[in-house]
């Protein structure tokens, strides 16, 4: 009964800890694709961007201390709005994304640089005293032809990547892979499996999501994603416990008023 009583006090502790959610919306051309929604003739970029919003209004009701950035990617990372928790000022200013180009390529240290240059990453003394806030990355990757380019670690991305307190989760949305496709699955695959390295540069565990044309499969990640990242299972261990969890988590999503984005 005392261990017990001590397990919860310390997952209220970890519960307690604000996160700092960095938020980056690729807004490559591939954001103009239709056909990704099942239920709606809506864009992918519409669709990110509605369950985004869905997810900023989610995650502040459970904590008021979370705090949100929203990051534009190109060719590299902008910060487009800094840590606020202002939901509205998010919400416009995810309203107002929209592709800017093609880009051939993505350099994932502007975005390593970037988490450096606006987040000052608290130190983890020891598991019974948690640190101030943790930092996360939610990488919304959107090109289904061109990987980021390979991360080649120096002091500066060693620093935040190997920090206790930084997490990075991503969602990977691609075009439809048509059957007996091979080239094409060949190409996403690689993209997948770049993405898959970048995240497993962290010290830390990460989730990985992918969608092809299918709007409640992006809308299902960014449920399991509400969870913290100091309380959730490790991705590879979901049990189906965990699964019906999960859905119980989307209906909180789906709970959330209709944000018009």
């Amino acid at each position: 009964a005392e261990y017990m009583g001590t397990f919860r006090i310390f997952v209220q502790m970890l519960k307690a800890v604000p996160e700092r959610i960095v938020i980056c919306i690729d807004l490559n051309d591939e954001g103009h694709s239709l056909g990704f929604s099942l239920t709606a003739h809506a864009t992918r970029l519409e669709i990110i961007k509605s369950s985004i919003a869905r997810f900023i209004c989610s995650k502040s009701r459970i904590n008021p201390a979370h705090t949100f950035a929203i990051v534009a990617l190109e060719t590299t990372a902008h910060l487009l709005c800094s840590f606020t928790r202002d939901t509205q000022l998010l919400l416009n200013t995810i309203s107002s994304l929209h592709p800017t180009g093609s880009y051939p390529s993505f350099d994932p240290k502007s975005l390593i640089y970037l988490i450096d240059d606006c987040c000052q990453l608290p130190s983890v003394v020891s598991v019974n005293n948690p640190p101030d806030y943790i930092v996360r990355v939610l990488l919304m990757y959107s090109r289904s032809r061109t990987a980021p380019q390979p991360l080649v670690m120096d002091p500066r991305c060693q620093v935040v990547l190997q920090s206790p307190s930084f997490f990075m989760d991503t969602l990977f949305t691609h075009d439809r892979i048509q059957y007996g496709d091979r080239q094409t699955a060949e190409v996403i695959q690689h993209v997948f499996n770049q993405l898959f390295a970048l995240a497993n540069n962290c010290h830390n565990q990460h989730y990985i999501f992918e969608s092809g044309a299918a709007d409640h499969n992006s809308y299902h990640a960014l449920a399991l994603l509400l969870a913290h990242p100091l309380q959730r299972f490790d991705q590879k261990q979901q049990s189906n416990q965990g699964q019906l969890q999960a859905i119980a988590v989307a209906k909180v999503v789906t709970a959330v008023p209709e944000v018009i984005v």
